[in-house]
């Protein structure tokens, strides 16, 4: 059984998480109560911004030690997660959680396996190839620029709330096409059998 300082990072890194997921599952509720689904998710991403600003603010003013306490920045950016976790739940089908690697792996690589029916996903596959590349340019983008670190996760969560802000403005139907007609499932919808 560990100590309680040891406990401490995973404990902050949990409680983040969770507090983020029920705030981001609150206000995603109570935005959709005023404003359209789209309106919805432009709000849980800007909270998410808002949290990962908060991040990216402290890691750069903590300087090279980093000098503000571990735990803090841990609950703040796996706050940041949960937010992002609870925004793609509303996203429907298309919204595939991006914080969970893990998940992805078992799914992929189960499906491959299993005796009662094999099933190849390619998006799985091409999920997992984006995280390990995204994970290798992280570690060469911190050697040269460390800064970058932070702002390139804030400007793309920024670019994506602000879309989800356009696109909310928009009044063309969700899964529409411009012509009127339903839009096409993706193969990774199917292949997931997903509805």
């Amino acid at each position: 059984m560990g100590s309680a300082p040891a406990l401490a990072p995973a404990a902050w890194a949990l409680g983040g998480y969770v507090l983020g997921l029920v705030a981001g599952t609150v206000t995603a509720g109570l935005a959709e109560r005023r404003l359209p689904a789209r309106g919805a998710v432009g709000v849980t991403l800007g909270l998410e911004l808002a949290g990962l600003s908060a991040f990216g603010l402290a890691w750069l003013l903590g300087g090279p030690g980093h000098t503000f306490p571990v735990e803090p920045m841990i609950g703040t950016a796996t706050l940041a997660m949960g937010l992002q976790g609870a925004t793609l739940r509303r996203v429907g089908p298309a919204g595939t959680p991006t914080n969970y690697f893990t998940g992805v792996v078992t799914n992929w690589v189960s499906g491959m396996v299993d005796p009662a029916g094999r099933s190849w996903n390619p998006g799985a596959g091409a999920r997992i190839a984006v995280f390990v590349l995204a994970v290798a340019a992280t570690g060469s983008l911190h050697r040269v620029l460390p800064v970058g670190v932070v702002a390139v996760p804030v400007t793309l969560l920024a670019a994506a709330t602000a879309l989800a802000a356009a696109a909310a403005r928009s009044r063309r139907p969700v899964g529409l096409r411009p012509d009127g007609r339903p839009a096409d499932r993706t193969r990774s919808m199917v292949a997931t059998g997903t509805a």
